[in-house]
């Protein structure tokens, strides 16, 4: 079996909430770090040793904001 290396890029989209409510709204990290573990699981329990499997997660973007605000109701 020859060796080979491949890319892909993910897009998880989330939804921002209030601290007070984050029920409210979908962590996109939280969901990538998710898939980086299932991914991982699948190399090491699934794959045979002898295939040399690997897998790279090499980067995550995860948004530019620095701050949140919060408009307050009148």
């Amino acid at each position: 079996m020859t060796k080979s290396a491949d890319e892909f890029a993910l897009k998880l989209i989330g939804t921002m909430a209030h601290g007070a409510k984050a029920y409210l709204g979908v962590d996109a990290i939280a969901i990538a770090g998710a898939f980086i573990n299932e991914v991982q699981e699948v190399v090491s329990r699934e794959m045979p040793s002898e295939d040399g499997a690997i897998v790279t997660i090499g980067t995550i973007h995860g948004g530019q904001a620095t701050k949140s605000f919060v408009r307050r109701s009148a």
